[in-house]
């Protein structure tokens, strides 16, 4: 579990990126979650953004990551916008997660 200072520095690094994948009218399907596992055991953290004309809600999107994957963490979620966070699986992989590591909990 993440603590809130840990949460603030995500939120600060998340600002930098870009949305890597978006939501539309078809929903979530498992293609797009095993999708979404693979970019963010990568890359730690993970912007999607929510299209409007998308029958998803950002809590329904964070409760069908978390069930398909239990080890992603909820950062923030503004609008249409969800940022996700995971200790990426692979040592060499973990960049970030070093930094959060080093704020106290």
């Amino acid at each position: 579990m993440i603590t809130a200072k840990q949460r603030q520095f995500l939120r600060g690094r998340a600002q930098t990126i870009a949305p890597m994948f978006q939501v539309g009218k078809n929903g979530i399907t498992s293609s797009v979650l095993r999708q979404i596992q693979t970019q963010i055991n990568t890359q730690e953290l993970l912007k999607i953004s929510i299209l409007s004309n998308s029958t998803i809600t950002a809590d329904e999107l964070i409760d069908q990551v978390r069930q398909f994957d239990s080890k992603i963490q909820y950062v923030q979620d503004i609008g249409h916008t969800v940022i996700l966070y995971k200790r990426a699986p692979q040592i060499a992989k973990r960049h970030l997660s070093l930094e959060v590591d080093q704020i106290a909990r």
